[in-house]
């Protein structure tokens, strides 16, 4: 694709795109999910808090749990969660989809009994190691 071109690309489901990452010779070592709101809270009781601490134990990325703060020019404060898997890429579809699918489960239920008024946002991507010199500067 030119960089220049302002096309959008057509979206590819999660197996396609990891079957053109592997055939490219460059599969994910792992992902990335971050997950933020206004509603969040940074307490041990937020829901959110000990839904991804069950998920990232479960999954033994607890290590990689994180919470942030960021200031909105409005005064509200948006609170991110966010965790890092790292694992077999044979495994990696199948664990990105478990943990989407336990995450929105539970978000539509905290939706439902009035946790949240509105969904957080949610964003995902990949995580390739890449050796030191791919791209050396010149």
């Amino acid at each position: 694709m030119n960089e220049n071109d302002e096309t959008p690309q057509a979206a590819v489901g999660l197996e396609e795109a990891l079957r053109q990452m592997n055939e490219e010779g460059c599969p994910p070592d792992g992902f990335h999910m971050m997950f933020f709101s206004t509603q969040f809270e940074l307490t041990e009781t937020c829901p959110t808090n000990i839904l991804l601490k069950k998920i990232t134990t479960t999954y033994n990325c607890d290590d990689t749990l994180k919470r942030q703060v960021f200031k909105l020019p409005k005064g509200e404060d948006v609170i991110s969660y966010e965790f890092a898997w790292f694992g077999e890429f044979d495994e990696l579809q199948e664990t990105m989809e478990s943990i989407d699918k336990i995450v929105n489960d539970n978000f539509h239920s905290m939706l439902n009994e009035g946790i949240f008024t509105e969904p957080p946002k949610a964003r995902v991507q990949f995580l390739v190691e890449s050796p030191i010199n791919a791209h050396p500067k010149e």
